[in-house]
């Protein structure tokens, strides 16, 4: 399976696809996340960074995918759907659109390109 049209750059631009983004840019804030289901991206990321690091990711109560990946948006005519909720977690609201830009830059696009694109994220 391939990049979703919407991930992969145009010859004529750098155009993102309008419910993408809109999808992208709905995101919930969590009061209290159930500890059972859901861990904060310290939590989650800390393995992976070098120590200390994870500080940087504390605090936040944004409802976060963590996998904003091509294959895991669904769009239909009337409804959009983001799926895979594999890794639900709780955080600062930018961790979403910077796995975004990631995403996009891993489909082609440049990074300034992909960074143009989130802007319009609330972060």
């Amino acid at each position: 399976m391939g990049a979703a049209p919407f991930f992969i750059p145009s010859t004529s631009s750098s155009h993102i696809h309008a419910s993408f983004l809109r999808l992208a840019g709905e995101r919930a804030q969590v009061d209290t996340p159930p500890a059972d289901v859901m861990r904060t991206v310290e939590q989650r990321w800390a393995a992976h960074a070098e120590p200390g690091a994870a500080e940087c990711w504390r605090g936040g109560r944004t409802l976060l995918h963590t996998d904003f990946a091509s294959h895991n948006v669904l769009l239909g005519e009337t409804r959009d759907w983001l799926i895979d909720w594999a890794w639900p977690t709780v955080g600062p609201a930018w961790v979403d659109p910077v796995v975004l830009i990631l995403r996009l830059m891993e489909a082609g696009h440049t990074a300034a390109q992909a960074d143009s694109a989130c802007r319009v994220l609330p972060a």
